[in-house]
């Protein structure tokens, strides 16, 4: 657990220094050439490839990103377009592809990192020991560029899972949650929260509107720490803690199984077999305390 959430800070920090590194008017890029023509928009098809690893496929559809291999799963549509971001890396060198100039000498024949773009292929090799820039050859020609995106590209297919758990467009119309006792266990009995004229209401006098309000905002909004696919033949009980949510122009609603730990909440989409982490904090900011006798 530990390593994971290690891989997914360092990831993070991948991706802050992509977005500094693009947004950067400070650094003399202009008088570069650009890597490529490309048009970051205009690319529909990712497909990551690794050696002696699945690789790592991802399409775009009208609703954003989808991963489609080796796993199914929403992608995260940020760490795609930062992904994508690299079109825009400046070349401080080029080299024609020559029998002059073999691959191998570039780690380039073969290349242990493929990233393809529709019908693009660019291929990553090693790195110029005084530089330290990295080879990659694409449209036939060899650049050598500051690489800030391989980290990403070397990440497993759970790294692209988008960590927020409703999708954006999807507006929550009403709620059942389980209560959340004194000693922050799950309660066997449920509260419904639904949306009347624009106001949140429960038939639990004791919590006031702000607070259905937050609580509805909280899982409107709820951002896992990291998500994992559930593991084959992973066992859900869902006797009492199960939660129900419906979404606007939805008529049957979205189950989720929260499951407790030691040191985290796991909130499981059962019908994307997906497993998303929380802190156990988070359980005061999603359900509401059961009403002390």
């Amino acid at each position: 657990m530990k390593k994971s959430y290690l891989t997914n800070l360092i990831l993070i920090a991948v991706i802050i220094g992509l977005y500094w590194f693009n947004n950067d008017d400070n650094l003399p890029v202009n008088e570069l050439p650009q890597l490529s023509n490309l048009s970051s928009s205009s690319i529909q098809n990712i497909r990551i490839s690794r050696l002696d690893t699945a690789d790592i496929v991802l399409k775009k559809s009208a609703s954003g990103w989808q991963i489609t291999q080796p796993i199914q799963a929403t992608a995260s549509n940020t760490r795609v377009e930062l992904l994508l971001s690299f079109l825009n890396t400046p070349s401080y060198g080029q080299i024609d592809v020559s029998t002059d100039n073999p691959l191998a000498q570039f780690e380039l024949a073969p290349a242990n990192l493929v990233l393809t773009l529709d019908n693009h292929q660019i291929q990553f090799g090693g790195v110029e020991p005084i530089s330290e820039h990295r080879y990659i050859i694409i449209d036939h020609v060899i650049h050598l560029i500051t690489d800030r995106v391989t980290p990403l590209l070397r990440a497993n297919a759970t790294s692209f899972i988008e960590n927020k758990l409703i999708p954006n467009g999807k507006l929550i119309t009403k709620l059942v949650l389980p209560q959340l006792n004194v000693d922050k266990s799950l309660s066997a009995q449920s509260i419904v929260i639904e949306n009347n004229n624009g106001h949140w209401q429960s038939a639990m006098p004791t919590i006031t509107t702000n607070r259905l309000t937050a609580i509805v905002e909280n899982w409107q909004h709820a951002y896992a720490l990291q998500v994992q696919p559930l593991k084959a033949n992973t066992a859900i009980v869902t006797a009492t803690n199960s939660v129900q949510i419906w979404f606007d122009k939805q008529a049957l609603p979205t189950e989720y199984v929260l499951k407790l730990s030691d040191n985290a909440l796991f909130i499981i989409d059962p019908q994307q077999q997906l497993n998303y982490h929380f802190t156990l904090a988070s359980l005061s900011q999603l359900l509401p305390s059961s009403p002390t006798k």
